[in-house]
């Protein structure tokens, strides 16, 4: 594929604009095409994709804002840089509040090319990858708007999008499980989206939240419910009334906390606390855990009449590790918002970095990676971003980073027997015992660290527990 930035020039008259396709040419090797009327434009953007359309302001003086506007509408991806004749501010003000990336004064000038070659560059680290992936949705999403803050082409991560569109109408609760950092609260809004439902998107994190201050946070209490309730205050179901609820950590919930949650999702019907008035709930609950809830079920943390409720539609999120090609997508996207962010501080990414990030596990997932490039670029200040510049951001990091992967990829190691044989019983305990300690007690994790299902590390450990 052809990734020469391209640039329509849309002018009134060829009048000196040979010059500024030259200068253009020379210093940023962009195709260049021209337009001559406001309509032509249109046409064009339409019929191919731009990196830039470079607008003359004598084209277009009297629709300019809603030009630059439909142009957006058109491909939400092209960036407009509106020429003038001088030092207008009134006009760049609205140029810029209408949608322009950038206002100049036009004239085949360095000054105009450098300008030109900001956007440029800008456009091209913020669209890396975007139209391929948009074009990857529109074959399999009906509305892939919904999923713009998405950000992958890994066919198992897009096939849980299709998953999560085909649920979205639906009034039933969806369970979206996955490591810490793996971008459960993006699905789930994605999912508010994608519902049609006219109410907002409430979220809470009800981790650390005991069975009273739960209780208070989801149903709300009427004034003189309790100590210091001099007010009537409505809860978090009463907030996203006609929208959707979304609850964080679900698995943190205490076993009480737990029993008033299946309650209102089962009967649709709540008591504010201090209140005999029952209240309709009008929501569709949203929950998301990064614990193995078959695991917190089997220790009686967690009940499993809940769990069915809230698994009707369940979303696993792969981990980073899982989505090889999303690395690269996830890194050149995070450069280029930061750069947005920045103010259009030129920034890049060596394919050298590019390669030290894919040989790394990033136990903290998305997040992770989204941290490490904002310290990377904080290091490199107006270097290209290389491998040397993720030094010191963690100490797992600089040990892969420097071939000492123990931290991160443990290596084999050597079993000593006494002189007593184990048998294979003792030889499994021990097994998954090492894999539970290294995964943090995560049941999922060990069991894919010693090649089997969660359910056969589950159903050992029960057994094991039965037998003590």
């Amino acid at each position: 594929m052809d990734e020469t930035p391209s640039i329509l020039l849309a002018t009134p008259s060829s009048h000196s604009e040979n010059e500024l396709i030259s200068l253009i040419h020379r210093r940023l090797g962009c195709r260049v095409e021209e337009a001559r009327t406001v309509s032509d434009v249109s046409e064009k953007v339409t019929a191919r994709s731009f990196d830039v359309v470079l607008l003359d302001h004598e084209l277009c003086v009297t629709e300019g804002v809603a030009l630059i506007q439909r142009l957006r509408h058109i491909d939400p991806e092209v960036s407009v840089m509106v020429m003038t004749e001088m030092e207008d501010l009134d006009s760049a003000l609205n140029y810029l509040k209408g949608g322009a990336a950038d206002c100049t004064v036009k004239s085949p000038s360095a000054r105009l090319v450098d300008h030109l070659a900001r956007i440029v560059q800008r456009k091209t680290l913020r669209s890396h990858g975007s139209r391929a992936r948009r074009r990857l949705l529109q074959n399999y999403l009906e509305h892939p708007e919904h999923f713009a803050d998405i950000i992958s082409a890994d066919s198992k991560l897009l096939g849980l999008l299709i998953s999560v569109e085909s649920v979205a109408r639906s009034m039933h609760p969806v369970l979206i499980s996955g490591e810490t950092g793996t971008g459960k609260d993006l699905f789930a809004s994605a999912l508010h989206s994608a519902s049609g439902r006219d109410g907002p998107f409430v979220v809470e994190n009800v981790s650390g939240l005991d069975d009273a201050l739960f209780s208070d946070a989801l149903f709300g209490h009427v004034r003189g419910a309790f100590t210091g309730a001099a007010d009537d205050r409505a809860g978090l179901i009463e907030r996203a009334s006609g929208g959707t609820l979304f609850l964080d950590e679900v698995g943190d919930l205490d076993v009480k906390s737990q029993v008033k949650l299946l309650r209102v999702i089962e009967h649709h019907e709540y008591y504010r606390l201090g209140s005999d008035t029952p209240c309709r709930c009008d929501v569709r609950f949203v929950v998301a855990t990064n614990h193995d809830l078959n695991a917190l079920m089997n220790e009686g943390r967690f009940r499993k009449d809940l769990y069915y409720r809230l698994s009707t539609h369940e979303i696993a999120i792969p981990p980073l590790r899982e989505r090889h090609g999303d690395i690269s997508l996830l890194a050149h996207h995070f450069v280029a918002r930061f750069a947005v962010d920045s103010g259009g501080r030129t920034m890049s990414l060596s394919e050298e970095g590019i390669r030290s990030l894919e040989r790394y596990r990033f136990p903290g997932n998305v997040r992770e990676l989204q941290s490490l490039i904002l310290h990377a670029i904080r290091v490199a200040g107006d270097e290209t971003i290389g491998s040397h510049h993720f030094m010191g951001f963690s100490r797992e990091l600089d040990d892969a980073l420097q071939g000492r992967l123990s931290k991160v990829l443990p290596e084999p190691e050597s079993v000593v027997f006494g002189e007593t044989l184990p048998n294979m019983q003792s030889i499994a305990d021990i097994l998954i015992d090492e894999a539970l300690r290294r995964a943090g007690g995560n049941q999922s994790e060990a069991a894919r660290l010693i090649g089997v299902t969660p359910s056969a590390v589950s159903k050992r450990l029960k057994r094991r527990d039965e037998s003590n």
